[in-house]
This record gives structure tokens, C-alpha cells and sequence, in this order.
């Protein structure tokens, strides 16, 4: 508290508790599944991790900025045939530019 005086850090409470809920609600939802076979919750958890992203999405957790970034990227990597292209075209200069 006493460091937020000086500098202040404005942390968005409504993305951390939008990440705690879904998180809590995905760890319930696992332990319905633990009487079954191991490959079933293997498959269910995997899926549940899979769908994570997609559920903050519905949750309004994405910022729209973050959202066509999202699209961008999807954009570039989607096509198989292009990735030697895409990798090629890679710099980490990209990434710090992107970064602010």
C-alpha cells in the first residue's frame, strides 16, 4: 500500500476477479468429472483448457485492442503453408514494438 503513494499501479480488478471466477468455476467443473476414466478426464480437462480463452471472450475480458490483435495474429498463423514464410518474416523487433 505504502509503494502505491509514490507510484501508483492501477490493476484491473474486474480482469482478476473475471480470471478468479472462471478459473474456480473450471477447477469445480473438473471434479465432477473424476469418477470417470482417466482418458475421459483427460479429454474433458483438455477441452476445458482449450475452451478457457474463448470463455473470456464471453466474459468481456478482452480489451478491443487485444481483440484485433487476437484477429491479426489468427490471420497471419492460421495457414500451415505459410508458417516457413511467417518465420522467416519473424524479428524480435516485431515483438517490442508490439509490446508498447
Amino acid at each position: 500500500q505504502q509503494s502505491q503513494k509514490y507510484y501508483h499501479i492501477s490493476y484491473e480488478i474486474k480482469k482478476v476477479m473475471i480470471i478468479l471466477g472462471l478459473s474456480i468455476m473450471i477447477y469445480f467443473l473438473t471434479l465432477i468429472f473424476n469418477p470417470f476414466t482417466p482418458v475421459v478426464r483427460t479429454v474433458f480437462k483438455f477441452t476445458l483448457i482449450l475452451s478457457f480463452p474463448f470463455l473470456l471472450y464471453l466474459f468481456g475480458f478482452y480489451d478491443p485492442i487485444e481483440i484485433e490483435r487476437i484477429k491479426g495474429i489468427w490471420k497471419k498463423w492460421y495457414n500451415p503453408t505459410q508458417w516457413p514464410e511467417n518465420i522467416r518474416n519473424f524479428r524480435i523487433k516485431d515483438l517490442e514494438d508490439d509490446a508498447f
